[in-house]
């Protein structure tokens, strides 16, 4: 092969290699492109999402806020003593009304608009709870003010809260008997979802945090 036909022949394959390097930059950038709608797709989606979760969120406690007001005039009453596994809402009624008058010592009289047992709820002292409606908010608050009449019996009286916040209450209870081990001087109480702590006129107010799944301080003030 001459002199002449062997630069031909490189001059093709230059030729060739520099329409291969083109080919492989067009298809680099489009795949830079495609990544690039790719991750733009990626953020909207996980931005969506997580406006999705705080919205679900935000309804959930809407909820929860509704069922506990739907609770509010509400009394749950354990350790009353249950002899029959189906008894009649007539005679849940009449054991309320009888521990209220009798036992409580109420002379009021309280209305009661219904009263059943929690028979999906736990067994507290060999029989099922019971959750009573009153007419009024008066009335649920002077109820549960004489609770401390139960003292002595199997029976203790308690508001009627939704499952979360109960389960909110729980881990305030917890909080509450970790820090009265601390310090026995500290005062405490438990005011619907926030606890709160008091010593040397400096109070406290703790709060569970959904996100992090543990009672945390939310103020603290000087009275």
């Amino acid at each position: 092969m001459s002199m002449e036909e062997q630069l031909s022949s490189l001059s093709c394959e230059m030729e060739a290699l520099h329409v291969e390097v083109n080919n492989l930059k067009e298809k680099n950038e489009q795949l830079m492109k495609e990544n690039e709608n790719l991750q733009r797709s990626s953020d909207k989606l996980r931005k969506e999402m997580e406006e999705t979760r705080i919205e679900v969120k935000h309804i959930a406690n809407l909820n929860d806020d509704l069922e506990n007001r739907s609770r509010r005039n509400n009394i749950v009453l354990y350790g009353v003593p249950q002899e029959d596994a189906k008894e009649s809402w007539e005679t849940t009624e009449t054991k309320v009304k009888g521990i209220i008058t009798e036992t409580m010592e109420i002379e009021k009289d309280i209305q009661i608009d219904r009263a059943h047992r929690i028979n999906n709820g736990p067994t507290v002292r060999g029989s099922k709870p019971i959750v009573a409606k009153l007419a009024s908010w008066k009335d649920k608050e002077l109820v549960l003010k004489n609770g401390r009449k139960l003292a002595g019996t199997n029976i203790t009286v308690d508001e009627d809260f939704s499952s979360t916040l109960r389960g909110r209450r729980k881990k305030l209870f917890a909080k509450k008997r970790e820090l009265a081990r601390e310090d026995e001087s500290i005062k405490t109480k438990i005011r619907y979802d926030k606890l709160i702590v008091t010593k040397n006129n400096k109070t406290t107010i703790y709060k569970v945090d959904e996100s992090l799944n543990q009672v945390v301080c939310i103020s603290q003030s000087h009275s």
